[in-house]
């Protein structure tokens, strides 16, 4: 039961990973208005609670909103330790 619910995670942090990439790229191309629009109701869940974080800590010096990579980084490691436990 529990390699099902790693592997489910394992899943889960793949597609997060995929979401937060196409997120990265309509800011540097442009995919149109309403796709750009989809992206960012997925991500701004995750991503206020990370600007907030990037905001009160040293790195908010910076022009450039790291949150993004921030969060691609903590969903590849997560992903690889949920691949990891359940031995992919």
């Amino acid at each position: 039961m529990i390699s099902y619910i790693m592997y489910c995670l394992n899943i889960f942090f793949i597609v997060l990973s995929i979401i937060i990439v196409l997120y990265i790229l309509t800011g540097v191309f442009n995919f149109g208005k309403r796709f750009r629009l989809f992206i960012l109701i997925l991500m701004e869940p995750m991503l206020t609670p990370m600007q907030k974080l990037v905001r009160n800590s040293i790195m908010n010096c910076l022009t450039v909103d790291i949150s993004p990579y921030i969060l691609l980084i903590l969903s590849v490691y997560l992903q690889r330790l949920c691949s990891y436990v359940v031995g992919l």
